[in-house]
C-alpha cells in the first residue's frame, strides 16, 4: 500500500489504493470504518492479518474483513 513507514495503514493510504481499482473514495472510506477496529484512525498490520483471515474464513456476510477490497455494497 502507498504506506507511510508507520507500519500502519489509515483511511488515506487504504483509500487511495483502493480508489485506483475504480472504486469512489466515499465507498472506500466507508470500507475502512467497517474494518477499522473501535473505528479507529489506523490498522496495525496484526489487524489487518487478522482481516484477511476473517476475509477467507468467516460465513458471516458483515465480517469487518470483508470489507478489505474496499467495496461496502454487493448489489
Amino acid at each position: 500500500m502507498c504506506d507511510s513507514g508507520d507500519g500502519c495503514i489509515d483511511e488515506d493510504e487504504f483509500t487511495t489504493v483502493c480508489s485506483s481499482y475504480g472504486l469512489t473514495r466515499e465507498e472506500c472510506q466507508k470500507a475502512f470504518v467497517k474494518f477499522s477496529s473501535n473505528k479507529s484512525v489506523k490498522v496495525t498490520r496484526d489487524v489487518f492479518a487478522e482481516l484477511w483471515k476473517q476475509y477467507f474464513s468467516s460465513e458471516n456476510p458483515q465480517a469487518p474483513g470483508n470489507f478489505i477490497f474496499g467495496k461496502t455494497s454487493f448489489e
